[in-house]
């Protein structure tokens, strides 16, 4: 059994066990935990490995799972979900670094776990999403490494990014000005006076070769994290030559919100997963 000291649950509704709170990295502001997640049933072959990180304005938000893991789990893979430092315990791009260790971990771990080192997917939702796509364009790059397993890589074999803020110059006026907003915090000053961070923080600066395969999924009417961030992310991607998957998901705010309520016309969120998931199966299953 994976990881003695930690018992699994059995997760009846999912037929899949789950391992909670095993740290992956220690920081001086705070231990960071990860989840797990596994099908009940035998596999004869490594799973490919879903890697999910959260949202929440960079300031919230933890590790536990959301509806996209347990379809992930039904799907066959294993699913990890990791925590990051917020940015009240730690600035951009601490976050960054702590994600890149966590998919390090994963890796050098997938063989206790029943995992597919080569088959790694990130995916993320807000922030998370943001995250996601750092993590696949500056994954295997000597940047932002720190901590354990640094001889292993961090590098990702497909990557889906849900809503996230790419570049934060871009980002409606409301977060430019005041103290209290996320990005503001994130990198720790108004962000016309923080363009060095502006610029690494934007998934865009590390563009290069043999980015792995890319799915960007966002609301139209999202009027929190606007569907440009998205699209500039979409289009640099194809500038570089690039062919990524857009889902423009109609009648949706931010986080997939129905526009008027929950109505027979909402986004079909399962439809939405079930998309996702087939990206992930189409570049990580064997």
């Amino acid at each position: 059994m994976p990881f003695a000291d930690h018992t699994p649950k059995y997760l009846k509704e999912y037929n899949a066990y789950l391992i909670e709170d095993v740290i992956y990295r220690k920081t001086p502001e705070k231990d960071l935990p990860l989840d797990i997640m596994y099908p009940a049933e035998r596999s004869e072959h490594p799973r490919p490995i879903f890697i999910w990180i959260h949202g929440g304005g960079y300031n919230g938000g933890d590790q536990k799972m959301t509806d996209i893991c347990y379809e992930a789990v039904k799907a066959g893979y294993l699913v990890v979900s990791l925590e990051y430092r917020l940015s009240f315990y730690a600035r951009f791009p601490a976050l960054l670094i702590d994600c890149k260790a966590g998919v390090r971990w994963v890796r050098a771990h997938a063989g206790e776990l029943g995992g597919d080192p080569a088959h790694i997917g990130v995916c993320g939702g807000s922030a998370g999403g943001h995250l996601a796509a750092l993590v696949g364009t500056c994954g295997d790059l000597p940047i932002y490494a720190e901590g354990d397993h640094l001889d292993v890589s961090g590098k990702v074999q497909a990557v889906c990014d849900m809503f996230g803020p790419i570049n934060f110059n871009t980002m409606p006026e409301v977060y430019h000005k005041q103290g209290s907003m996320p990005l503001v915090q994130l990198v720790g000053g108004l962000l016309a006076e923080r363009q060095e961070l502006v610029r690494a923080a934007n998934p865009v600066t590390y563009i290069h070769e043999h980015l792995p395969p890319f799915y960007i999924a966002h609301g139209i009417q999202d009027d929190n994290v606007t569907i440009n961030q998205s699209e500039e992310l979409y289009e640099a991607l194809r500038a570089a030559g690039y062919e990524p998957d857009f889902l423009r998901v109609n009648n949706a705010r931010h986080v997939f919100i129905p526009i008027n309520g929950f109505q027979v016309t909402d986004p079909p969120i399962n439809e939405i997963n079930a998309a996702v998931i087939g990206f992930f199966d189409k570049h990580l299953k064997k």
